[in-house]
């Protein structure tokens, strides 16, 4: 938490890179107290033991130096935190979400600290460049000739849904050989999510994956609970309320429950909480996330996460990033510099997602373009951050994207790490069918990524509870809604019907009284 991010630094694991977080030459001061004034207080009696001190109330303290402890770096840092717990070089990655990456007509001037004269300010009548208007369409796409296209026959391995359970990540024999037994009907389907996701390979020969529930958060999970007196859901505070606790133990306790009530309500999967920051106090959702302070968000996301993964609830925490504001949030562009995005938004993820922290095994990212590219869409985020650098081994989905499908295009998604499109049933249609058209080898090696992570994902959740390889999934359907379906096919066609006799009805009675007029 103590090292910045400098994309003009040297990276220590990698001198021919640049960018890296670092830590600055100087002494560096830790301090206890009975309130963060207290303890800077301690701080300012250890550098200046003259001075005059007073707490939040303006009343006159000592500060004590006893309570300090300094640490002096004698040179700059640039090694330490040059390389992810992956091993993975962290570098620069973001230059294009730079307003100034595009050459517009005038240029953008980040707020630095080394210079408060750079203070934000309003910029009025900025004319897109050419460059910047062609990236805003998103339409990037191109077939990697290298990956071979080949018709999809399944070959049965007797691997089942529920045999995944404890089959490691980087088990690229078992995967394959998994994978291997789907069509390109049921590795297309998973990526068409409708708050749940069909059930896939049912009956004798097949995987067996049961159909999933996925819902809504973050303030509690689903509408009503399907057990019991099938009561409505338990609502929980608000997140910036428990943020403002400071107590990640009550963090850890909200993830518990949340886990407990979807094993109570049927869902594997909610997609909250949310770990925006708030840029803004108008800002439309800010009780949906922690706070402004991105490494608290960093802090209470970890903590809630991990307890909610550990009872077996998949935490799509939302909405990965960049999602500075709700007015308008479809398509905005939100432009930074690297630093600027490392530190902030991305920050308020990091410890929900990193493998290593709170481990969480889904995500839901954002409407809003990063730069000029469609948040769904932009690989630099979705891959080489959240899963090289940080380890995510989880499925990643859209926010709503039927709603956004002028921007969120379905190739340049799947490519730069979607793995499934929420609310949006027809795109595993539209999947299947540009594969196979266009044979393309490169969406289906991306498809088969997908299908990685949402069986991993889903394989460490609470829809695996009760299964066992010998478990057959049967796609079963109640005599009653057969019933129901066909006194509404007979009701429809009733009504149409009467609705046609009707019509002429009152067409004869029409004709018939203007000849009468006529006579």
């Amino acid at each position: 938490m103590f090292a910045s991010y400098d994309k003009n630094a040297t990276n220590g694991s990698d001198p021919s890179k640049k960018g890296c977080y670092v830590l600055d030459p100087g002494d560096y001061y830790f301090s206890i107290g009975s309130s963060s004034h207290d303890a800077l207080n301690n701080i300012i009696r250890a550098k200046n033991k003259d001075v005059t001190l007073y707490d939040e109330k303006g009343i006159q303290v000592t500060g004590d130096s006893e309570k300090v402890e300094t640490i002096k770096l004698d040179k700059l840092d640039n090694i330490t935190y040059s390389k992810s717990k992956t091993g993975e070089i962290i570098s620069n990655k973001l230059e294009d979400i730079d307003y100034n990456y595009y050459g517009g007509t005038e240029k953008i001037e980040y707020l630095t600290r080394s210079d408060w004269s750079t203070f934000p300010k309003s910029y009025k009548n900025l004319e897109a460049s050419s460059k910047l208007l062609e990236a805003l369409k998103g339409l990037r796409y191109k077939k990697n000739p290298n990956d071979k296209y080949e018709n999809v026959k399944p070959v049965n391995s007797d691997i089942k849904f529920c045999d995944l359970y404890d089959v490691d990540y980087n088990d690229e024999d078992t995967w394959e050989k998994f994978l291997d037994q789907l069509t390109l009907s049921e590795l297309a389907s998973i990526t068409g999510e409708k708050m749940g996701n069909e059930a896939v390979g049912t009956g004798e020969g097949g995987i067996n994956k049961p159909y999933n529930s996925n819902t809504d958060g973050p303030k509690g999970i689903g509408s009503t609970y399907a057990k019991g007196d099938k009561s409505g859901i338990t609502l929980y505070v608000d997140e910036v309320t428990m943020s403002s606790t400071f107590n990640l133990d009550l963090l850890k306790e909200r993830g518990s429950l949340f886990a407990e009530d979807a094993l109570y309500s049927g869902y594997s999967m909610v997609f909250g909480p949310g770990a925006d920051w708030h840029r803004t106090q108008y800002s439309g959702r800010n009780s949906e996330y922690y706070s402004e302070d991105a490494n608290l968000s960093y802090l209470c996301g970890a903590a809630q996460v991990k307890a909610m993964q550990e009872g077996g609830l998949i935490a799509g925490i939302k909405h990965f990033a960049g999602n500075d504001q709700e007015t308008n949030r479809h398509g905005v562009a939100t432009f930074s510099n690297e630093q600027g995005f490392r530190e902030g938004s991305l920050r308020c993820f990091e410890g929900a997602l990193r493998d290593d922290v709170g481990g969480g095994l889904g995500v839901m990212t954002c409407f809003n373009r990063i730069g000029a590219t469609a948040g769904a869409a932009y690989g630099q985020v979705q891959v080489e951050i959240l899963r090289k650098e940080w380890g995510f081994k989880g499925v990643n989905l859209t926010d709503s994207s039927k709603d956004a499908s002028d921007y969120v295009h379905t190739r340049e998604c799947l490519v730069g790490g979607t793995d499934m499109f929420n609310n949006d049933a027809s795109r595993a249609n539209d999947v299947m069918t540009i594969i196979r058209t266009d044979k393309d080898g490169t969406l289906l090696k991306a498809l088969r990524n997908a299908n990685k992570h949402f069986y991993y994902a889903y394989s460490r959740s609470n829809l695996i509870n009760g299964l066992s390889h010998d478990t057959l999934v049967t796609d079963f359907v109640p005599w009653w809604k057969t019933a129901l379906k066909g006194m509404n096919i007979t009701f429809y066609s009733t009504t149409g019907v009467l609705g046609a006799l009707a019509l002429l009805s009152l067409t004869l009675t029409l004709i018939s009284n203007k000849k009468g007029k006529v006579e």
